[in-house]
């Protein structure tokens, strides 16, 4: 498994997010920071952070994140939390 990344959150909380709305697409990822473990947070906001698949998942992150992007990944209003 050989991880890329496919997008530049600005903060952890938002490469969080994404990271999860991927998960939920049934698509394997991962966050990366260069903030020392939580040791240097304001790292962050130098570099980003990277959200990271699996080159063989790399277009179905795309397509969800570009669904993402055009608001087509809202939330059901039946959806059971």
């Amino acid at each position: 498994m050989s991880l890329v990344p496919v997008y530049k959150a600005s903060s952890s909380t938002q490469a969080i997010i994404i990271c999860n709305l991927l998960k939920e697409g049934g698509i394997e990822a991962q966050v990366r920071t260069d903030d020392a473990n939580g040791l240097f947070p304001s790292i962050d906001l130098t570099d980003g952070v990277d959200v990271m698949v699996d080159d063989a998942q790399v277009g179905e992150a795309n397509a969800l994140l570009e669904e993402f992007r055009s608001g087509a990944t809202a939330l059901d209003d039946d959806a059971e939390v």
